[in-house]
């Protein structure tokens, strides 16, 4: 969160907007365990298709119709975070 916090574009973030940035953050980090338990083999891509469903429709929910989810005509690490979960 640092460096966002010292680039010129992110430093008139609010901080409304930047508690959201850390919410999709802290959601990519609970993603990461299962996609790691499947990445050393302790479990298969059966088993993680339907956790990452449940993550999926809660991030759904969050997500704006349009536009960016801090509603800037920028991305912000709310964006990335929901960019890394979905590649």
């Amino acid at each position: 969160m640092t460096l966002a916090t010292l680039a010129p574009r992110f430093a008139s973030l609010t901080p409304q907007q930047r508690a959201t940035d850390l919410q999709f953050a802290l959601i990519k980090a609970d993603v990461n365990v299962p996609t790691e338990n499947l990445l050393f083999k302790k479990i298969s891509a059966d088993a993680l298709a339907p956790i990452m469903a449940k993550y999926c429709v809660a991030i759904e929910e969050l997500l704006p119709a349009d536009g960016f989810i801090n509603g800037l005509d920028f991305p912000t690490m709310a964006d990335l975070a929901v960019l890394i979960i979905t590649k």
